[in-house]
C-alpha cells in the first residue's frame, strides 16, 4: 500500500525507520518539532532503554534526519528543519495512523530483523 502510493515515503521507511525504537523516536519528535531532547529524556518519554534510543539517535543524526547539538555536558537531538524531510515525516506519522499502514511497516521491520 504505502510503497505503491508513495515511493518517497516508503524509501524513508526502508532507509530510516529500521527499528521499533526509531519508529517511536521519529513519531515523538514529529509531535515536538521545535523542541530538543537528550537521550535520557527521550528514553523516559518513550519508556525505552537508553542504549536502544541512543543507537536510534546516532543513526538518525548520521543520516541527517536529526540534528545533534551539545548542551553543556549533554547532547540534545531534534528533527532537522528541512521542509522536504518535515513533509515526509508528517506523511509517515499520518499514514501510520491507519491500521493497514502500521501493519505494513511492522511487517517490513520484522522481515528486516529476521535477515
Amino acid at each position: 500500500m504505502i510503497e505503491q502510493i508513495d515511493p518517497q515515503l516508503w524509501g524513508f521507511v526502508e532507509d530510516h525507520v529500521t527499528s521499533f525504537a526509531k519508529w517511536d523516536v521519529v513519531v515523538f519528535l514529529a509531535s515536538h518539532p521545535h523542541e530538543s531532547f537528550t537521550t535520557a529524556e527521550l528514553a523516559a518519554q518513550l519508556a525505552r532503554q537508553i542504549d536502544e534510543v541512543e543507537v536510534a539517535l546516532q543513526d538518525f543524526a548520521e543520516s541527517d534526519v536529526l540534528t545533534a547539538e551539545r548542551s553543556g555536558l549533554a547532547r540534545t537531538y531534534r528533527l532537522v528543519t528541512s521542509p522536504d524531510l518535515a513533509r515526509i515525516v508528517e506523511r509517515f506519522v499520518a499514514v501510520t495512523r491507519s491500521r493497514e499502514a502500521r501493519l505494513e511497516v511492522l511487517a517490513h521491520l520484522l522481515k528486516s530483523a529476521s535477515r
